[in-house]
């Protein structure tokens, strides 16, 4: 073995190197390696094909609505999808209408759209607070 191929290590052992590959041999064993597999040797190769529908797509009017049953302002919406107010403006005005990437985060908002939007404790007292039948005022 040449100094090259072993080095010794701390308590006496000694590690083989491999000695390295040059890029034409590189090049050759990949290539050898991809005829093998055009020719099926090698192993097995698994081929699988997915259909990805499209999104619907959503009009002015049910943006509009999903905004107000998740009861976000203009602003609030923008930031939680990702888009400037402006646009979500233009949206509910039918100027312009959401990309596939949004209409994908609109679908799935529109179906649970509690996984959204977290109610904080305050605001469900103030909630019932504001629904609760006015009574009359205790005096101490």
């Amino acid at each position: 073995m040449s100094p090259k191929q072993s080095k010794r290590r701390e308590g006496g052992k000694t590690d083989v190197m491999k000695p390295k590959l040059d890029m034409g041999a590189l090049l050759i064993e990949s290539l050898k390696q991809a005829i093998d597999g055009l020719k099926g040797a090698g192993g097995k190769i698994t081929v699988r094909t997915y259909e990805i529908p499209s999104p619907r797509r959503f009009t002015g009017r049910q943006v509009r609505g999903i905004r107000n049953t998740l009861g976000l302002s203009q602003a609030l919406f923008a930031k939680l999808v990702g888009v400037s107010k402006k646009l979500v403006e233009s949206w509910e005005g039918g100027t312009r209408v959401p990309s596939t990437m949004a209409c994908r985060l609109l679908e799935a908002m529109h179906r649970e759209p509690l996984k959204y939007v977290r109610v904080t404790r305050d605001e469900r007292a103030n909630a019932r607070a504001a629904k609760a039948p006015a009574g009359k005022k205790r005096v101490a």
